[in-house]
């Protein structure tokens, strides 16, 4: 069972959003925990967005390993997680993971670097 609070965040959500990489971790070890969670197409913003607008470089690089297809989800306002990165440790994770994230374009068509 997946709970979710009114913003429609989980768990990895939090954990993302305070630095919890351990915490991460032992979620993502039970799969049946977080793979009953809604689509990503249903979500406003990833664990990723989360991890990359916090400035979390351990949770956004955890969470790429782990769960790669949070980088092509965009959110409500038409941005994928690279673009809300706050700081170059986790630019540098993203860029570590597949440096053709740096060229992903939002809904206005603009790239990371523009």
């Amino acid at each position: 069972m997946e709970y979710r609070t009114y913003s429609n965040f989980t768990l990895i959500h939090y954990a993302a959003a305070y630095s919890e990489d351990s915490l991460i971790r032992e979620i993502m070890a039970f799969p049946h925990v977080w793979t009953q969670a809604p689509p990503l197409s249903e979500t406003l913003f990833t664990p990723l967005h989360v991890a990359a607008s916090k400035r979390s470089y351990t949770c956004a690089a955890l969470l790429l390993k782990l769960w790669p297809a949070q980088t092509r989800h965009v959110n409500t306002d038409g941005k994928f997680p690279i673009h809300l990165v706050q700081n170059i440790e986790v630019l540098k994770a993203f860029e570590e993971f597949n440096n053709n994230e740096l060229q992903m374009k939002g809904r206005e068509g603009n790239v990371l670097i523009h």
